[in-house]
């Protein structure tokens, strides 16, 4: 019991820590997301200024104040944490992202805030044995960790 206490406990802090890490980690200029346009391969101009965006974009939903997006840009490339927040307010996922590619650790998370999902990222590309796996409740689907099997 004590292990499935400390999972839940280090689970409610994430959910809660995140958001405002996130939402403090980038610059203190942003923007709404309907401000961005994206453009291939993976660059976002500031739509007023036709210029490459840097700092903040927060998504809403449906034109309310309830936040689910939240990204760190610089020079028109995603450079930092990037979050997105199910509509109960949970975090569903969060990214790390280093010029525009995944970058460290990618994690999602159940509505009910249980982990779902965690892999590590290096310059864009899956780092091979990584992989966590979790059920609703907590339980492991699939656990394979590079360590445990060379």
């Amino acid at each position: 019991m004590g292990g499935a206490h400390i999972l839940v406990v280090r689970n409610i802090a994430f959910i809660f820590i995140i958001p405002v890490v996130v939402f403090t980690a980038c610059t203190n200029r942003h923007v709404n997301l309907t401000d961005i346009e994206f453009r291939w391969p993976n660059d976002m101009y500031l739509k007023s200024t036709q210029k490459l965006y840097s700092g903040k974009i927060l998504g809403y939903r449906d034109g309310t104040k309830q936040l689910y997006y939240s990204a760190c840009v610089k020079n028109g490339k995603l450079d930092g944490p990037r979050i997105r927040l199910y509509s109960n307010g949970k975090t569903f996922m969060r990214t790390e992202f280093k010029n525009g590619r995944r970058h460290g650790p990618e994690e999602w998370w159940h509505k009910n805030g249980n982990k779902w999902g965690r892999w590590e990222f290096n310059n864009g590309e899956a780092i091979e044995g990584s992989y966590e796996l979790w059920e609703e409740n907590g339980e492991v689907v699939f656990d394979w960790l590079a360590d445990e099997y060379d």
